[in-house]
């Protein structure tokens, strides 16, 4: 939603670079360079997880599978496959937050990259022509990851999850507000210091945590964003031709 409105409020602009920061297990950048295959996805997090690269093995083999699709060949569709169940309770799996030890291992996907490390070694690499998001990030995440993106004049989206009143109201007491209040009243305070664009919730059976904060479009005007295929433009934003007689 959001990139299609960025590229479509200025159509020479490509946004070639998505950077997925305090990734954690890392299915959003395994998402974005599954669906975007023709844009690079840079994944920062200070932990190496094993799920991360577990998911983009999945999506890699959805990926060659889809590719090497033929429709033209012959399929026995009276023909079942072959399947045995087995009780994944019984199953020795690994925990999605165990780290993976070899440093060398690479993500399935060619597009994505992942960086062990502090995301503020994302600024240097961070441009005009990039999509910064931060989904769940804690604390200093967000403000890090939104400030890298606006000095950058990249566009933004974060999600946040912990928010500390004294990164954005040092002078400000909060009292007597309760955990879902203050967290909206907290995103409303980022969402005024950065000038986002678009304040959106999600399913809040999804998360507890579903505010998402968008900014850093280019040239924007309100209602520029693009839902579905209707496009809601707002009318000021045509320039209106007088009428002939």
């Amino acid at each position: 939603l959001l990139l299609n409105s960025a590229e479509s409020m200025c159509p020479k602009s490509v946004y070639d670079t998505f950077f997925d920061l305090a990734c954690g297990h890392g299915l959003v950048g395994v998402m974005l360079a599954y669906a975007f295959p023709h844009r690079k996805v840079c994944s920062f997090d200070h932990a190496r997880r094993s799920s991360f690269f577990a998911f983009a093995e999945a999506f890699a083999e959805i990926q060659n599978a889809r590719e090497s699709w033929d429709s033209s060949r012959d399929i026995d569709w009276d023909c079942e496959e072959k399947f045995e169940a087995f009780n994944r309770l019984d199953a020795e799996l690994p925990h999605e937050n165990e780290h993976v030890a070899e440093e060398g291992v690479e993500a399935a996907l060619p597009n994505l990259n992942f960086f062990l490390g502090d995301i503020e070694a994302a600024k240097a690499l961070v441009t005009d022509k990039s999509f910064v998001i931060a989904l769940h990030g804690c604390n200093e995440a967000n403000k890090t990851s939104v400030e890298m993106a606006i000095h950058a004049k990249a566009v933004w989206c974060v999600m946040p999850c912990c928010i500390k009143a004294n990164l954005y109201l040092a002078e400000t007491v909060i009292s007597k507000l309760s955990d879902d209040t203050r967290f909206a009243y907290l995103c409303g305070v980022m969402s005024h210091k950065y000038d986002a664009q678009m304040v959106r919730s999600i399913d809040s059976r999804i998360t507890t945590r579903p505010i998402v904060l968008c900014g850093g479009i280019d040239g924007y005007r309100k209602h520029c964003f693009v839902f579905g295929n209707n496009t809601k433009i707002q009318r000021e934003r045509e320039v209106k031709k007088p009428r002939t007689k």
